[in-house]
């Protein structure tokens, strides 16, 4: 699947965690019993809800919850199209 936003990332990470049987708050209570990340950061950073001031998220917390959700990243040279 190609992201091309946070939100398409959220909303990824979102669909394969419920599709584990899961849910963000599951997925973050784990996170933080690791020592990955602490849980209130996961609820705010796949959180739906429209805030000022969005919390971003570092790269490190993008790999983090991609693992959680048994997303792999790869990265691949853009196409160059003609537009």
């Amino acid at each position: 699947m190609n992201i091309r936003t946070y939100d398409d990332f959220k909303a990824a990470v979102t669909t394969a965690v419920e599709s584990q049987g899961e849910t963000r708050c599951s997925v973050a209570r784990r996170l933080e019993q690791q020592g990955a990340l602490r849980a209130h950061t996961v609820m705010c950073l796949l959180s739906t809800a429209p805030v000022i001031g969005r919390r971003k998220p570092s790269f490190d917390s993008v790999l983090k919850l991609a693992d959680a959700a048994g997303l792999e990243l790869t990265l691949t040279p853009k196409e160059h199209r003609a537009e």
